[in-house]
């Protein structure tokens, strides 16, 4: 056995040998440039060749990219309505492809066959959207070359033809952003002409209901802003906001509830419209008086990134399983606001919450200090094997139980990745927490790894959360 076992490894070996040695990829129709930015490159390489259209498509979607501030792949999500059925002008989505990391094997590039070009481009995590459209001047260079037909041989572009070609690219890849396309905030255009078509992804099932909305007669609390230069994680700089209800009483302790990526948790015109819903339900008396502090992931530098979603420490702190961010929470950040108000030292009247990264950090939080923090709201959690912690599951499973109520959000549409099966893993925790009796609730959907379903049941789950009562385990 161990000898023909043996065989079959060396010529398993040698035959691996002899592939890798060889180039496996596909060799790309394209004459590369000294001058070539290395994004042409990239593009040139995964389409095959050079071409106006393939950079068209590669330049609307670093605009739009940029332009909803995300990082791409797997916060992006891009739906493209035009005369897109059939070469060359089907070229563009493998443009939008190679700019935004939108693909459709993760469903997030859709395409829907109409006879003006309309591109929407929106950040998963943040709910941020905006349309472009091409500009006249991009529309002209796209038009202006004509095949030759004297000297095609039907099997391709010709030599002069391949570089006319590559000519209007390289055109189109230098012009100015103001000549390429025309963005517009919100992207309405685009996205109700994939709903007319029937172009389903799952996010399109969840609306934001009255309570994340502003109503007459209902106070506003305040919010402020701050900057913060941590020692903890030393040499990070950070926003962060703190919330304050209308009805605070210096005189009595509120209750806290952090969150992480503050900023797109705060936000009036995001997802999750935070400050609108505390306001509604803090009136109705369907949550307590609770001051909400939304602090964004350090970044190691003198200044916050453009993008908060790519802080360079983030997935440092919110990814990693030990107790040191609940730390920063409890000996930098809350003796910082409790200067100016009066919070709780209760831990059944703390919670916290975070989206992705942000989720598991907030269950890393209570799970590491149940005496400071008992409340837990993740959405589209990413327990998986970013820094560990995929073995949470397991982890809650064979530990004593903590008296934790946690809240779990996620949709059967999300990540799939290297790391692991965001679905998969939401559901595994649900089940363990299940198993130990603890107080819990999972809500299941079709959304993607964004915000739009935890933001549309964000009320509901604020009301479970802070219901009366404290969290119940029945341990097994």
């Amino acid at each position: 056995m161990f000898a023909r076992d043996f065989q079959f490894a060396i010529i398993f070996a040698a035959v691996a040998a002899v592939c890798f040695a060889e180039d496996r990829l596909p060799a790309p129709d394209y004459d590369q440039h000294p001058s070539d930015p290395a994004w042409l490159v990239h593009v040139a390489q995964l389409h095959g060749h050079l071409g106006p259209s393939v950079v068209a498509g590669a330049r609307i979607g670093m605009i739009g990219r940029d332009a909803v501030g995300a990082k791409g792949y797997f916060d992006v999500e891009v739906t493209c309505v035009g005369p897109l059925a059939r070469p060359p002008q089907a070229c563009f989505l493998d443009g939008i492809q190679a700019a935004t990391g939108a693909t459709t094997g993760k469903r997030t590039l859709n395409w829907v066959q109409a006879e003006k070009l309309v591109v929407r481009v929106r950040n998963t995590l943040t709910g941020e959207a905006v349309e472009l459209q091409p500009t006249p001047a991009l529309l002209g260079l796209l038009a202006s070359f004509k095949p030759d037909a004297k000297v095609g041989t039907g099997h391709g572009p010709s030599e002069q033809e391949h570089e006319r070609l590559e000519e209007i690219a390289r055109k189109i890849a230098a012009m100015p952003v103001s000549e390429v396309a025309i963005v517009t905030p919100g992207g309405e255009a685009a996205k109700d002409t994939r709903e007319s078509h029937a172009i389903h992804t799952g996010n399109e099932d969840y609306k934001l209901g009255p309570d994340s909305m502003r109503h007459e007669g209902v106070p506003k609390g305040s919010v402020t802003r701050s900057v913060w230069h941590s020692k903890i994680y030393p040499g990070t700089v950070r926003d962060y906001y703190f919330y304050v209800p209308a009805q605070y009483d210096e005189k009595t302790p509120a209750c806290v509830m952090v969150f992480q990526d503050g900023h797109a948790y705060v936000s009036e015109t995001g997802e999750f419209r935070v400050p609108v819903v505390f306001d509604n339900l803090i009136h109705k008396g369907e949550m307590p008086v609770t001051i909400g502090i939304f602090i964004d992931p350090g970044h190691l530098g003198s200044d916050s990134p453009g993008n908060r979603w790519q802080a360079s420490n983030r997935s440092f702190e919110y990814d990693n399983l030990s107790d040191q961010y609940a730390r920063f929470l409890l000996e930098e950040i809350l003796p910082e606001v409790g200067k100016k108000y009066k919070l709780t030292n209760d831990p059944e009247r703390r919670a916290v919450c975070g989206i992705s990264s942000g989720g598991i950090c907030a269950f890393t939080v209570a799970w590491q200090r149940p005496d400071a923090f008992r409340k837990v709201l993740s959405h589209v959690g990413s327990f998986t094997n970013i820094r560990g912690g995929h073995v949470y599951p397991s982890l809650i499973r064979s530990s004593s139980v903590r008296p934790l109520r946690v809240f779990l959000q996620d949709g059967s549409n999300d990540l799939d990745n290297p790391y692991g099966n965001w679905w998969l893993a939401n559901q595994e925790m649900a089940a363990a927490l299940k198993f130990r009796g603890y107080d819990y609730k999972f809500v299941g959907g079709t959304g993607t790894h964004g915000g739009t379903h935890g933001g549309a049941i964000l009320p509901d789950s604020l009301r479970w959360l802070w219901r009366s009562g404290e969290p119940t385990a029945n341990a097994k």
